[in-house]
């Protein structure tokens, strides 16, 4: 069966207006996103539709952030999962010692980092995420 989902969003709290921020932007750019804050619902279980996310989606993106590193509880399970599926999609959205980074050192990642401009926020978003198509 062929997925309807495009990504996958996986954040932690601390980084959920960012999170949500590029979701929008990748729907606007025109592939379709499941992001949990948005698309899990009253009375749905949790861990049930996050597996069917991880299980649809073509790609996890993950939120890249010193906290999402930190957070084992969820976000550990999530890019653990996508990295073994080789679904996994980091993008950084800050600064991130390369001696914590771990496995994502070797995974390409979209860099948001540093950027001065929405426009050029708009433009590396839009060809990461245009680039990961292929790969």
């Amino acid at each position: 069966m062929e997925s309807t989902i495009d990504y996958f969003i996986s954040y932690t709290s601390a980084d959920k207006q960012k999170a949500e921020w590029i979701a929008w932007w990748i729907e606007k750019i025109g592939h379709k996103i499941k992001i949990d804050s948005w698309d899990f619902k009253p009375g749905q279980s949790f861990p049930i539709e996050m597996h069917k996310a991880l299980r649809d989606a073509k790609k996890v993106i993950a939120i890249l952030s010193n906290k999402y590193l930190d957070n084992d509880k969820f976000a550990g399970s999530e890019w653990a999962s996508a990295f073994t599926s080789g679904k996994l999609l980091p993008i950084k959205i800050e600064m991130i010692d390369e001696a914590r980074s771990g496995l994502f050192g070797s995974i390409k990642y979209i860099d948001l980092t540093g950027l001065q401009s929405r426009d050029e926020f708009i433009e590396r978003l839009k060809i990461g995420i245009e680039a990961s198509q292929d790969g």
